[in-house]
């Protein structure tokens, strides 16, 4: 699972819950993140890590 600190410039609890919000309107995987990307152009500095830890909030959120 790759950590949020990775993330901590880029993200904090508001930009957490849109991303949840995403997670859950999205059709799918690669919609999400697409989306996730287009909203946070930042994630795509380190797409690799980014592209797994945006899998985790997917797989998390569409499990609960």
């Amino acid at each position: 699972m790759i950590h949020l600190k990775n993330f901590s410039d880029h993200l904090n609890e508001g930009k957490m819950s849109t991303l949840d919000i995403i997670a859950q309107e999205a059709q799918d995987l690669d919609s999400f993140i697409s989306d996730a990307f287009s909203e946070f152009p930042k994630l795509k500095e380190d797409e690799e890590s980014s592209k797994k830890w945006l899998t985790d909030i997917y797989s998390n959120r569409t499990n609960q």
